[in-house]
Parts: structure tokens; sequence; C-alpha cells
């Protein structure tokens, strides 16, 4: 079997270009994101700075404050690109947790509400 030139283009079009533009929205994000982080920042050592806090305080804040906010960007660009972390990662679109303790929850969940609802 040869791959054609048809094939790869078909094959780009399926996986690679979907695959891109996720990447491509959360580089965007990220890079967006980034940017008003510091603009945070940057806003608040001023506010510190006026109400005259020592300078170790303001520093150790505001590198707190940054580590919050990138591990927040992180994790919203990560999510982006079909990436799940957290406590979110292990749930279905039912809201079902994925573990064997928990999957006899699996047997008794109710699909339809509109079913559900004409039974009660």
């Amino acid at each position: 079997m040869s791959v054609t030139l048809d094939d790869v283009v078909t094959w780009a079009d399926v996986y690679l270009l979907p695959i891109g533009i996720k990447i491509l929205f959360a580089l965007i994000i990220f890079l967006i994101g980034r940017t008003i982080s510091r603009a945070v920042l940057r806003a608040l050592d001023r506010v510190m700075e006026r109400s005259k806090m020592d300078i170790s305080l303001r520093k150790f804040l505001g590198d707190v404050v940054y580590a919050v906010l990138f591990v927040v960007l992180v994790v919203l660009a990560l999510d982006t690109v079909g990436i799940k972390i957290g406590p979110y990662a292990m749930v279905d679109m039912y809201g079902t947790p994925h573990s064997p303790a928990l999957h006899v929850v699996e047997r008794y969940r109710l699909l339809d509400y509109e079913d559900a609802k004409d039974a009660i």
C-alpha cells in the first residue's frame, strides 16, 4: 500500500489541524494571561509600596501571587488543549467519579431526566 499526497492531506486535516488549533489557542491564552498577571503584579507592588510595606514582605507576597496566577494560567492553557488536571480529571460528563471504589454509582445513575421525571 502506497501513501499518496491525498492520504497525507486527509490525515493532516483530520488529526493535525484540530490539535494545532488547540495548541495555538492555548499558547495565546498563556501569553495574554502572563501579560495580565504581570500587570496585576506591578499594580500590587505599587499598592504595597505606597503603603510603605517592607521590601522583603513585598517581594514574598509578589512571588506568592505570581505563583498562584501562574498555576491557574497553566491549568487553563492545558485544559484548552484537552488535558484535564485537578479533581475534575476523573469525572465523566455526567459527574460520575471514575474510581474502583465508586464504580457502583455508575449502575444507579439516571441517564434520561425526562424518563425519571415521568416515573415520579
